[in-house]
């Protein structure tokens, strides 16, 4: 099956997409100085809560002696996943904006059974990442640029600053500690919000165009 991909304008902003447990996807647009325009979050996440509403359910039928196979709610998840890249997709349309999206590679995961565990199985950033790289495409707007989480998670919103690859915590330049980013050179203790992510996706979108 060939499906005709339309060539892309040239886009005069960025909209850089971060995404995450509380707010599924936060956004930034930026102009090609790298000045914010505006901001803004979908929110809540849908695809967490609809997971955990059917766990709920699984697990009392589960708790009763009741069969439970043949009770897969993959297609829920994708609906909602389908929802979300539609309305960021057309957000960007009508900012006349290229996206930027956070490619994310890694997560800090505890053990099997612990909450974070729990939530971070439901939020499948995977899944939202794949249907934005086609749809944008075949929506005019060219594929995604994207920004590593390296970036997005260890460039320090105040200086600019960002850990070397390789560098101990004890001696790196930025690190994570307790959800903030912690900076050497310039002190700096930040909160990573999603909002502050989505403004570095940005900022890295515009040092491509």
């Amino acid at each position: 099956l060939r499906i005709p991909v339309p060539k892309p304008a040239e886009a005069a902003r960025v909209l850089g997409i971060a995404f995450g447990l509380d707010a599924i996807a936060s956004w930034s647009l930026a102009d090609r100085e790298g000045n914010e325009i505006s901001t803004g979050a979908l929110a809540p996440n849908a695809q967490i809560a609809s997971f955990l509403r059917e766990k709920r359910g699984l697990e009392w039928d589960q708790a009763k002696g009741r069969w439970i196979g043949g009770h897969g709610f993959d297609a829920e998840l994708a609906t909602i996943a389908h929802t979300v890249t539609n309305r960021l997709i057309e957000l960007a349309r009508e900012h006349g904006a290229r996206l930027a999206v956070e490619d994310v590679s890694y997560v800090q995961k505890a053990s099997r059974d612990s909450v974070a565990n729990v939530l971070f199985t439901a939020w499948n950033y995977g899944q939202l990442r794949r249907f934005l790289g086609y749809k944008a495409a075949l929506a005019g707007q060219g594929e995604p640029l994207y920004a590593s989480d390296y970036v997005t998670n260890l460039t320090c919103p105040a200086c600019g600053a960002i850990r070397k690859q390789g560098e101990n915590k004890e001696k790196a330049t930025t690190w994570r500690e307790n959800g903030s980013l912690r900076c050497r050179p310039c002190g700096a203790v930040t909160a990573m919000t999603g909002a502050i992510r989505a403004r570095r996706v940005a900022l890295h979108g515009v040092s491509f165009l």
